[in-house]
């Protein structure tokens, strides 16, 4: 696990957080795993996740 954290960190070191944050949990790392690489708390993870996954509006067509 320890190799796979180094390699998860290199890949996402000049990636915004947001973005690092996704890719690692998409990767299959836990929130605690995440927030701990990227130096940030589990709840803030889970918020980029949550915001992530909300969907898209819409754009009404009104004339």
């Amino acid at each position: 696990m320890l190799i796979a954290r180094l390699l998860a960190v290199h890949v996402t070191k000049e990636t915004e957080t947001n973005e690092a944050a996704l890719v690692l949990s998409g990767a299959g790392f836990d929130d605690s795993d995440v927030a701990q690489m990227l130096g940030i708390t589990e709840s803030t993870v889970r918020g980029i996740r949550f915001r992530n996954n909300k969907p898209k509006r819409k754009k009404s067509k009104r004339g």
